[in-house]
């Protein structure tokens, strides 16, 4: 279902900047591997090492190894928001807000590389948005 970047969020969010890290690539993973877990979603390794492969976790919305790491490359500049709460994020003319650091650095990545709306598996979206974006 296609939903604006900024509504994004969990599963959703880190499925989306997935695709925008590894491109087509990544439309091999099934999106089951991104079901909420206590121990965030899983990717498999996308690099040939010739060993057996192995499984790493992958949840850049909330995980600042992931999270940092890549925003930091993207030089998007974060600030908090002060009168509301939450936190900004920019990057060019973008600008994105969520209730985290990074879930707004992740918003504003996802939409630098594919804009601010996406196609995302319905399966990862919660109810809400559903209800919401589903065609009448």
């Amino acid at each position: 279902m296609i939903v604006p970047v900024a509504k994004l969020q969990g599963s959703s969010l880190d499925w989306s900047v997935g695709l925008a890290e590894f491109g087509e690539a990544f439309y091999k993973i099934p999106d089951w591997w991104f079901d909420d877990r206590p121990d965030g979603c899983f990717l498999p390794p996308f690099k040939e090492t010739g060993e057996s492969p192995t499984v790493d976790s992958f949840y850049p919305s909330s995980d600042m190894n992931y999270g940092g790491a890549i925003f930091e490359r993207a030089r998007i500049a974060v600030s908090p928001i002060l009168d509301r709460g939450g936190w900004s994020a920019s990057l060019g003319d973008l600008t994105f807000e969520g209730r985290t650091l990074l879930m707004a650095a992740m918003r504003c990545y996802v939409a630098s590389k594919l804009g601010p709306e996406i196609d995302v598996p319905n399966r990862l979206l919660p109810p809400e948005l559903l209800d919401q974006y589903r065609i009448r």
